[in-house]
């Protein structure tokens, strides 16, 4: 810069006594750092020398705040460069751009020397830090401290302190674990519900009420949560707070998942992939954004959710969507958008792709970190993770997989139940082999994913026709295309249910046959009473129960029989019934 050849050694001369010039020494190079108090001195007189632009920015933020402009209002206060400006439009407008889900020039506010301890506003950025990462915070220990200095040193009095001690009130619930912690919790936001901090403003309401349904879904209040939760999404929908919105929904879901109510999940996951125009994009940039676009958090969140329903549906997973929204936010402020982003991109790795070795250490990492704070993440994903386990390092290890799903989503859960099932497999032709398995595939069972109880019926499937009930695995493989169709338009799930009907349990996905030949016409139709007897075909069923069901003969029921497997062309029960519905005869 100086164009000096002498410029190193005068450098290293200032660096020696004065110290406010540091040399920092390197592998390949040497650099010089500026103390901070010089620099702050330095930037002063840049300010006073330009003071006409930095009044001009402190002007226009004043006139945007005025008009309730927040976005604008933080963007000159930040252009302005004037550290109590921007605690100031940080205290006005930094809660409402958090919870509309554009916190973009809130992240870079919060990177400012003024947000730090001591200085103007740093209570107002501290909660503004742990508001971001709520209500999982990915780094308790920060989070911990941060929370402990904010109910020691609180804010200073005035009329948004009012609104940052309710917000202060919410964060601690979403970040207390012990029920007698969630209880006192309850009970500090229950008396605030008529204060002015909260009453005076719905964002602050909306988000109390979330918090207190946070509490109450650890206390095991499952119901009376979702209700609290549907109430805050259409209200902060309704608003404009559609971080909030999709926040409630996801907290929501996650509540009807832990009780079984999987239907009920998924529609709520449907309503959050819909909350955002598909046109929209979510993210290009957080902490790295005045090079990029905005990061729209709201967005970002229904994108995650629309590519969750797409694995769902066995439809194509966007990577290049998940490899912008984990680019996007590389701190983790939102681990609970940014993890299942990773999980998915992860998963949507082709099986033929060299790396496995590598995406199952990701997986690995992602659920024994994150699994017991985002317990739909290893219900979605703990098939094809203990499938690819299997794969590379052996049963053993696929074992443990077991293990951490029993002590995520528990025991008695379904996808806890399957798992045990594929790791321990029953005796071939052992008698009640798969028992536990089908009690647990009932409507009733612990289930916390859909698609878990449609694959427990064709592993059912599996474990009857090894054990020669050919009849009986017809019947358990025909009902889940049926129990897909319940998921809601998962055409494609069933679909890849038929592709891979023939399979082992646990085997790997081999490429796609040919389409077979069409089957050649029947010899002649058949009558209506072999039609009503063919229906019976498909499920496990002795001559003597059909006659009893129908009130014939048992000779009458094998002379239909005989006739019907001479009109298929097939003596076997379970071809006949394959050749049937290949003729759209079942």
């Amino acid at each position: 810069m100086t164009k000096r050849a002498d410029a190193g050694a005068g450098l290293d001369r200032l660096a020696g006594p004065s110290a406010l010039i540091t040399r920092e020494s390197g592998d390949d190079t040497r650099a010089y750092r500026i103390h901070s108090i010089l620099l702050a001195y330095l930037q002063g007189d840049a300010r006073r020398r330009d003071f006409a632009a930095a009044a001009a920015h402190e002007t226009a933020a004043r006139w945007f705040a005025r008009r309730a402009d927040g976005q604008n209002a933080l963007e000159q206060a930040l252009a302005a460069g004037l550290p109590v400006l921007t605690a100031e439009m940080l205290d006005a407008f930094g809660l409402d751009l958090v919870l509309r889900g554009t916190p973009d020039l809130v992240l870079r506010a919060l990177a400012e020397p003024a947000a730090r301890a001591g200085n103007p506003g740093a209570s107002v950025a501290a909660s503004l830090r742990l508001l971001l990462e709520a209500p999982y915070f990915p780094d308790r220990g920060q989070a911990d401290h941060l929370l402990a200095e904010l109910e020691v040193v609180g804010l200073a009095s005035g009329g948004s302190a009012e609104i940052w001690t309710v917000v202060i009130d919410a964060l601690a619930a979403f970040f207390a674990a012990t029920p007698d912690e969630i209880r006192d919790r309850l009970a500090r936001l229950g008396a605030v519900r008529a204060a002015p901090g909260r009453r005076g403003d719905l964002g602050v309401d909306l988000l109390a009420a979330t918090a207190e349904t946070w509490c109450r879904a650890g206390l095991g209040e499952a119901e009376r949560a979702e209700a609290g939760l549907r109430m805050v999404a259409v209200t902060a929908r309704n608003a404009g707070n559609q971080w909030l919105f999709l926040l409630a929904g996801d907290l929501a879901a996650m509540s009807a998942s832990r009780r079984g109510d999987w239907a009920r999940a998924g529609l709520i996951d449907d309503q959050l992939a819909r909350a955002t125009d598909a046109a929209a994009r979510p993210a290009t940039g957080a902490v790295a954004s005045v090079a990029g676009a905005a990061f729209n958090r709201a967005a970002a969140r229904a994108s995650v959710s629309l590519q969750i329903r797409r694995y769902e549906r066995c439809e194509p997973i966007d990577q290049g969507v998940l490899e912008r929204l984990v680019a996007a936010d590389p701190l983790v402020w939102d681990s609970g958008l940014i993890v299942p982003a990773q999980t998915f991109l992860s998963l949507s790795a082709p099986a033929a792709d060299p790396r496995r070795r590598s995406v199952l250490e990701n997986l690995n990492g992602l659920m024994r970190e994150n699994a017991d704070a985002h317990p739909r993440v290893p219900s979605l994903c703990c098939i094809p993770w203990f499938e690819l386990t299997g794969a590379l390092d052996g049963r053993a290890e696929a074992r443990r997989v077991t293990l951490l799903v029993e002590n995520v989503l528990g025991t008695d859960s379904l996808e806890a139940v399957l798992l045990r099932s594929l790791a321990y497999p029953p005796a071939p032709g052992r008698h009640g082999a798969g028992g536990r398995l089908e009690a647990a595939a009932t409507p009733a069972a612990r289930c916390w994913s859909g698609t878990t109880l449609v694959s427990a019926w064709i592993v059912l499937a599996g474990i009857a026709e090894e054990g020669e009930r050919s009849a009986e695995a017809d019947a358990r493989l025909a009902r889940a295309p049926r129990l897909a169709e319940q998921l809601r338009d998962l055409d494609g799930f069933a679909n890849r249910i038929v592709t891979r009907s023939a399979q082992a349990p646990g085997e790997n996905c081999p490429a796609p046959a040919p389409a077979p030949a069409p089957a050649p016409a029947p010899v002649a139709p058949l009558t209506e009473r072999e039609r009503v007897l063919l229906r019976e075909l498909p499920f496990h069923q002795s001559v003597a129960d059909i006659d009893r069901k129908h009130n014939v003969s048992p000779n009458t029921v094998k002379t239909y029989l005989r006739n019907i497997y001479q009109k298929l062309e097939d003596t076997d029960r379970t071809r006949a019934v394959t050749i049937a519905q290949e003729r759209g005869l079942l």
